[in-house]
């Protein structure tokens, strides 16, 4: 009789409501589950829940203590606090329901969110809740938190080795006991039993201890009624083994135990082979640490551009109106006006005092900041809430990993029914071919090809594009470049190279009035506040002054107030100039009246003629910009643009975007992150272009260092490579698979030939992938 919530055998049965339960812990949750309107959890899959061990107690008081909870407690303000637990006993779509209904249960739960690829979750909890109770509340769920994953990795790679190393000495062994019948020596029968039953009982360890993980993955797949790609393995087996002992004690003495334990040592060879490529590759690593995100830190008297990467706790750090705080810290100068939208889903703000705490991915929506960072950066905490945010804003369908999951989810109930085909069939024909072939098919049969296809080429290509300065937030996306067929560019610090915009002052600004201008565009992150404060700070002996109502418009300007007087700085429309309305620049009011400009001149960047020309022969080009027209002749001419607009405000580029989407086009936005946020978040592919200042945003699909523009052609023509890459793989497996079969039907392949052909498809793909996406690369990014 198994438990209702777990599905494990009842020793001492439990009945309550008409259901049995293996033990109280069991009991217990399941009247929780109920009592709570929860019991749905029981008709998403059968017996899902976790076994309760009773005699398990969890001492988690050490969550209490202030360096403990810097590791799991990433966010707290006066409402909440957010923690990320890793929980492994997370296994199959009934565990992500509960836990994310646990706020139904669990009243200082406000929101829970699953990682089912890491088995981590979220958790936001109210401010006044105990985390030490949490954890055990969890752990009374059958779900205690894990705290030791950081040795995990390495726990788990040694306990493959040593299962592999069981598997190959039993093996070798047994090899060696069935040399007299390989070599024709079976005339002399004295160690054959002997070497028989040795065989057998070295068979025991390498079935059941070194392919156990089989065994426990495809249980675990049946239990939630799936067949994953474990199941054929293990039938294969179970065929073997079974097989080989009925002959040995039953029947004729002839065993399969060769062969049996050879499928489990070259199986787990080529686990092996793909875990230390992939970890030797590891995409997250290598494309984080060319992630182009900057930050203003102190040094000396002055500031300095430097790499999130590179901050220590000490630091002192700037942050620029509208930019991301990269890093825990506190609050040294200014008046903080955080928005924490991109980590809590709440954009109300929130106003910390100096000497209070600020977290990563809050955004500074007021004057600049002075802060001391308290914590070093985790680039991957920042690139998780970038996936996260997007993908609830957009979720992207992704052809070829949509494709890949449904051949993987069907392939095994192809095998299944292919091996009860060949039975059948040479149950009519030739019983004694019926192991044999089925074996043959079972193991032979190679989904694990297909699923390694897009991992291995779009993880090596999106690190590929990391080294060329090209940072894609998530590797699927790549599979979307090719299907775009429009691209929209916004002009200024995208085509142009904001390092080489040249000012003329017209008019005259005094000492104190370019001090006033510094401060205010030392806040600001638009490419020409960039270029007037580089400008005053080569012209002037500035310094930074007190003002007040500092605030800033989008792609328009910004305006101060200093005592009785009114700035505003930025285009004709926005200081209400109807006089200059035809003049490119950027124009200074004092209280409403006219008081200087900036003549702007733009230069665009290295070799961009070109690469537009390239990219005109296969896309429809537009550009938006919000300066006049005075250029249209040039730009259409030079530069082969189809459609130009001018004079275009954040909110004119976001409705032409949609209207091209509408229309079913697949649009390629690429500006700049913080003006055009909006347009890039409502594109099939969003572009940041990031110059030498360039602060994150989580607006974009991806992050281009200015400098490398000239190569989005290239880079272009590398995502197709990649796509072609993906699809050859798959036809690779398919006729991998489809020769494996047929030979492997007519029971010509013995099993242990099978099972080194399995691992070697897996081992050909990766190599394939892993080198084609890297010769692709040498010819292309160039």
């Amino acid at each position: 009789m198994n438990c209702y919530h777990c599905g494990d055998t009842c020793s001492t049965t439990i009945v309550i409501d008409e259901k049995n339960f293996c033990c109280n812990g069991c009991k217990t949750v399941y009247e929780i589950l109920q009592l709570n309107a929860l019991g749905d959890f029981y008709t998403i899959n059968s017996t899902p829940g976790v076994k309760i061990d009773e005699d398990q107690v969890g001492y988690f008081d050490f969550l209490l203590l202030p360096e403990i909870q810097k590791k799991y407690l990433f966010f707290e303000n006066e409402a909440i606090k957010k923690v990320v637990f890793h929980l492994p006993q997370i296994h199959c779509n009934s565990c992500i329901w509960l836990l994310e209904n646990l706020p139904k249960i669990y009243d200082e739960l406000e929101h829970a969110e699953v990682n089912f690829n890491a088995k981590k979750v979220q958790f936001t909890l109210t401010k006044s809740a105990d985390i030490v109770a949490f954890a055990q509340f969890l752990q009374k769920l059958g779900y205690p938190p894990d705290f030791s994953t950081q040795e995990q990795s390495s726990k788990s790679n040694k306990k493959l080795l040593i299962k592999i190393g069981v598997a190959g000495f039993c093996f070798g062994n047994i090899m060696l006991f069935a040399f007299p019948e390989y070599l024709g020596m079976s005339e002399d029968e004295s160690f054959r039993d002997l070497f028989l039953y040795l065989s057998f009982f070295l068979s025991i360890p390498v079935t059941f201890y070194s392919g156990w993980d089989y065994f426990k993955n495809s249980f675990i797949g049946l239990k939630n009624g799936v067949f994953n790609m474990d199941l054929p393995i293990v039938l294969g087996l179970i065929t073997l083994f079974v097989r080989s002992t009925y002959e040995l004690f039953v029947y004729t003495g002839q065993a399969y135990f060769d062969s049996l334990s050879g499928l489990i040592f070259f199986l787990l060879i080529g686990k092996w082979y793909q875990e230390k490529t992939y970890n030797h590759l590891n995409f997250d690593r290598d494309t984080l640490s060319f992630f182009p995100i900057a930050i203003q830190r102190k040094k000396g008297e002055e500031f300095e551009t430097t790499n999130i990467s590179d901050l220590q706790p000490g630091d002192i750090i700037q942050v620029r109106h509208k930019e991301l705080i990269p890093a825990d810290a506190i609050v040294m100068e200014g008046k903080p006006v955080i928005d924490y939208s991109f980590v809590t889903g709440e954009s109300t703000p929130e106003y910390p005092q100096k000497k209070q705490a600020v977290y990563a991915g809050g955004k500074q929506m007021g004057d600049s900041l002075l802060l001391q960072v308290v914590k070093k950066t985790d680039q991957s905490y920042l690139t998780s809430l970038w996936n996260t945010q997007n993908s609830q804003l957009r979720p992207k369908d992704h052809k070829l990993t949509l494709l890949s999951n449904a051949l993987s989810k069907y392939f095994t109930l192809f095998i299944l029914l292919l091996s009860l085909g060949t039975a059948t069939y040479w149950y009519f024909h030739d019983v004694n071919m019926i192991w044999r072939s089925v074996s043959a098919v079972l193991i032979v049969a190679c989904p694990c090809a297909l699923a390694l296809s897009l991992p291995f080429t779009y993880g090596n290509a999106q690190r590929l594009l990391a080294k060329n300065s090209f940072f894609v937030r998530k590797m699927d996306l790549i599979d979307n470049l090719p299907d775009v067929t429009d691209i929209i560019f916004d002009k200024t610090g995208t085509l142009t190279d904001t390092s080489a915009i040249q000012l003329t002052l017209e008019g005259e600004l005094s000492l104190e009035e370019a001090n006033l201008l510094y401060t205010a565009t030392s806040s600001s992150l638009h490419p020409l506040s960039l270029a007037i404060n580089t400008y005053l700070k080569t012209n002037y002996k500035v310094q930074k002054f007190n003002i007040s109502e500092f605030m800033e418009i989008p792609g328009q300007g910004l305006s101060f107030r200093k005592n009785n007087q009114f700035f505003k700085v930025g285009s004709s429309d926005f200081t209400a100039l109807e006089h200059k309305k035809d003049y490119n620049g950027v124009f200074v009011t004092i209280n409403g009246y006219y008081h200087c400009w900036f003549s702007v001149t733009h230069n665009y960047r290295p070799g961009i003629q070109e690469s537009l020309a390239q990219l005109h022969k296969t896309y429809q080009l537009h550009l938006l910009t919000g300066d006049k027209n005075k250029d249209e002749a040039l730009l259409k001419e030079k530069y082969g643009f189809s459609q130009l607009h001018f004079n275009q405000k954040p909110s004119d580029k976001l409705r032409y975007v949609q209207a091209l989407e509408k229309a079913g086009k697949k649009v390629m936005m690429i500006g700049d992150g913080i003006n055009d946020a909006a347009a890039l978040s409502s594109s099939s592919f969003g572009i940041a272009v990031a110059n030498k200042e360039h602060g994150f945003t989580p607006a974009s699909d991806a992050i281009l260092d200015g400098k490398k523009l000239h190569l989005l052609p290239q880079i272009l023509k590398f995502a197709l490579n990649s796509k072609r890459i993906v699809v050859s793989s798959f036809t690779l497996s398919f006729l991998y698979n489809a020769i494996g079969l047929f030979i492997a039907v007519q029971g010509i392949f013995a099993p242990v030939f099978a099972a080194i052909l399995m691992p070697l498809s897996s081992i050909s793909v990766v190599i394939f992938t892993t080198l084609s996406t890297s010769l692709s690369a040498r010819r292309t990014l160039k």
